[in-house]
């Protein structure tokens, strides 16, 4: 008489599951790395952007102390043109908005200054 039990089968099926779970979780571990890779990647090219529209501030700074009257529409550095915009708020002082668009980032820096005796006031990042 053979009393022998399938076994095989039910090995078989605590495999596949065992493995389905496994393959779901390395997948969604995956998407949360990639995810988080985008963002960081993201969050990189966004410094970077704000690094190159201080630097326009810093060069606009710079031009203002030599030439009260310093007010093009573009700002070149090394390593980036911003859109420059200077205006006079109160006579003595200019206020100098620069903002720089890199990819899907757009970054902007104000700065005002007192012309006499040459002074920042106050810089700003909406």
């Amino acid at each position: 008489m053979n009393n022998s039990q399938p076994r095989g089968a039910v090995l078989l099926l605590n495999v596949l599951v065992i493995g389905t779970v496994c393959v779901v979780g390395a997948a969604i571990l995956a998407r949360g790395s990639f995810e988080g890779f985008l963002d960081s990647a993201t969050s990189l090219s966004a410094w970077e952007t704000r690094a190159d529209v201080f630097g326009c501030i810093d060069e606009a700074l710079i031009q203002i102390q030599k030439d009260n009257d310093f007010a093009p529409l573009n700002i070149y550095t090394g390593t980036a043109t911003c859109t420059l915009s200077v205006t006079i708020p109160t006579i003595g002082q200019r206020s100098i908005v620069a903002s720089l668009t890199e990819g899907n980032i757009t970054r902007t820096a104000t700065a005002l200054v007192t012309l006499s005796p040459f002074a920042v006031t106050q810089i700003t990042e909406p």
